[in-house]
């Protein structure tokens, strides 16, 4: 017969084993993603991996014969934007099941997450008290 404390172990070991597959599964996933958008008129069809970065850069048209360097600069630094923002979606997807409620997954696949909300330096007991955290050595 377990103890409360080697039950309680057990059920830790088994919560650690479940965040590790999911961890796992969420960076297999996260791996693939990739999101492809096309400007308008078919001018340029950009396509984005998972970690922002340019996988492809298409002229499917000759539409962008007719625009002028600057203007064929802008299509292109928007729709690469459009494609970025699409992937780092579909990330934010496969990762919101996995964070803590309060938390937002595109906050945190774009960097701009308030932890502070759900995770604070000085956590709160169950009793309401501020939690302190021991002073460094």
């Amino acid at each position: 017969m377990s103890t409360g404390y080697e039950q309680q172990l057990e059920e830790a070991l088994a919560q650690y084993q479940r965040r590790r597959t999911e961890l796992a599964e969420f960076q297999r996933d996260a791996a693939g993603v990739s999101a492809t958008v096309t400007a308008p008129r078919k001018v340029v069809s950009v396509t984005i991996g998972n970690a922002g970065v340019v996988k492809e850069i298409k002229f499917p048209t000759a539409a962008f014969k007719n625009l002028s360097g600057p203007e064929l600069a802008k299509v292109l630094v928007t729709t690469i934007e459009d494609a970025r923002a699409q992937a780092l979606d579909k990330v934010a997807d496969l990762l919101a099941p996995m964070l803590p409620p309060g938390l937002d997954p595109r906050q945190v696949v774009r960097g701009s997450a308030d932890l502070e909300k759900v995770m604070p330096a000085d956590p709160v007991d169950l009793t309401g008290a501020a939690v302190s955290n021991p002073p460094a050595h």
